[in-house]
């Protein structure tokens, strides 16, 4: 069993955990991830490693309440314990040469983002942090992130706080700073679809970018896409983006839906993000701004 040392609600359906795991805080490094289950009869779920404390042995987690596994978590106070809790598994997101970096977190998705962007900060690379909430009431991890980075911007999309909009606008900005005369942005997990698709049609370039998930991409992006498949999305120029900690896949299955879809001219390159916007990466997006506007 594994005692829940502290727990910490961030806001209505965000919790923080520290978990009793000694052997997991001394290897665990950012990026990583565990698998833990609550109770012998309960499923098993992954979850990001958010930080460790390796002199208390204490390993933080932190959940959003979407299923029955994540409530039942949430009902659990400091004192008790859960059944497993294995790890660390996957692999650290690479540091190595860098000198200038971008974090980008939006929502829960902070809770990835952070242990990156604080070992970052920890080896003297110049951190950049854009930060992302619906409202001004899902706000979570603000004082953390701002004590791990050389710059802080936090965007609501609600624009209830800070400066508003999301955190895809900085790649707006660098099409816009290029000439394209309107760019509109859709999130799909939070935008209406069919608007989604409206301006697909609307427009001649598309930029698709997803997180990768179970190997594959992230499941409103493969709706989006069986749309346009349906609907015989043509003749335009797309470009992809991806990101995923360990082992992106998302590039490799949008691209595989595009390339079933009429006269479509992928634009390069394809641009990986692995866990945060590194300098190279940042590169890659202002090439592939630079390409998309030609």
């Amino acid at each position: 069993m594994y005692q829940i040392l502290s727990k910490k609600v961030l806001n209505p359906t965000v919790t923080q955990m520290e978990i009793e795991a000694p052997l997991v805080a001394r290897k665990a490094k950012p990026g990583q991830f565990i698998i833990l289950r609550v109770d012998e009869d309960g499923e098993r779920i992954p979850l990001t490693v958010a930080g460790t404390d390796p002199e208390r042995g204490a390993v933080k987690i932190i959940f959003q309440i979407v299923g029955k596994t994540t409530f039942v978590l949430g009902q659990k106070e400091a004192g008790e314990s859960i059944a497993d809790f294995v790890g660390p598994l996957g692999r650290p997101t690479e540091m190595e040469g860098l000198k200038k970096v971008c974090i980008v977190g939006g929502g829960v998705g902070c809770a990835i983002a952070l242990p990156v962007a604080e070992e970052m900060h920890r080896l003297g690379i110049e951190v950049t942090s854009i930060i992302g909430f619906r409202s001004v009431d899902l706000l979570i991890l603000e004082d953390e992130f701002r004590a791990a980075s050389d710059k802080l911007i936090v965007m609501t999309d609600d624009g209830s706080y800070a400066r508003q909009g999301n955190v895809t606008v900085p790649l707006k900005e660098m099409l816009e700073a290029r000439g394209a005369e309107k760019v509109s942005l859709s999130d799909l997990t939070r935008d209406d679809l069919a608007e989604g698709i409206e301006d697909a049609f609307r427009y001649d370039r598309l930029v698709l970018m997803s997180s990768s998930y179970d190997g594959g991409v992230f499941p409103v992006m493969e709706d989006f896409l069986c749309h346009l498949r349906a609907k015989n999305y043509q003749s335009r120029r797309i470009a992809i983006v991806e990101n995923g900690s360990w082992a992106p896949s998302a590039g490799r299955v949008i691209k595989g839906y595009v390339e079933q879809l009429k006269n479509i001219t992928l634009v390069e390159p394809m641009v990986t993000i692995k866990s945060s916007l590194s300098a190279e990466s940042e590169a890659k997006l202002a090439e592939l701004a630079d390409a998309l506007v030609k």
